[in-house]
């Protein structure tokens, strides 16, 4: 995560159009929306960094985010076999 200029930028390691060469690799450019703080990614990070100490190299805590996330995602679409 770095900052350019009013807006934050994040460069994520690997991209699913990207080939595995060492080309130079294009950020995400975020920006307020103080018209609509429900979605404000600044308010929500604000929000995180309150509720939440990040660890020193990581900015979320754990491993293996993508596991953990598809995970939870197979939970909620898997019907409930109890009703």
């Amino acid at each position: 995560m770095s900052w350019q200029d009013e807006l934050m930028c994040i460069e994520c390691r690997h991209l699913k159009n990207q080939d595995q060469s060492n080309q130079a690799r294009d950020s995400y450019r975020i920006c307020a929306n103080p018209l609509m703080p429900e979605i404000c990614p600044f308010l929500a990070l604000g929000i995180y960094f309150l509720s939440y100490t990040p660890d020193e190299q990581k900015l979320f805590p754990g491993s293996h985010q993508y596991h953990r996330f598809l995970a939870g995602l197979q939970r909620v679409l898997t019907p409930d076999e109890s009703s």
